[in-house]
């Protein structure tokens, strides 16, 4: 039998989550050492950078609706205004596309 506990230990949910935070202080201070370490660090514990970028993805958009007023605030905060946020997600949509065809 399959549980929650089993697939978030299997896929290290849990551990996703503060590394997408972790990602996103990183791009918000815009220290490239501090994001390379994460990532760095993603690879090294065998986290699927796929599901890793897809979940940072739907993070960075959610926290984008919240900003225009769409959504309610009930997920990671941060001070980047609107146009650094669409920037970002621009790019980690297309490096998203990327890793799919290479």
């Amino acid at each position: 039998e399959i549980t929650k506990e089993i697939f978030e230990s299997k896929y290290q949910i849990s551990n996703i989550s503060s590394k997408i935070q972790a990602l996103i202080q990183a791009c918000e201070e815009k220290d490239l050492q501090s994001s390379l370490v994460v990532i760095s660090n993603l690879a090294d514990n065998g986290i699927d950078l796929g599901f890793f970028l897809s979940e940072l993805i739907v993070l960075l958009h959610k926290i984008l609706l919240q900003k225009v007023g769409v959504e309610e605030e009930d997920s990671f905060d941060t001070d980047m205004n609107i146009e650094d946020l669409k920037k970002l997600l621009s790019l980690f949509i297309k490096a998203s596309g990327e890793m799919k065809y290479s």
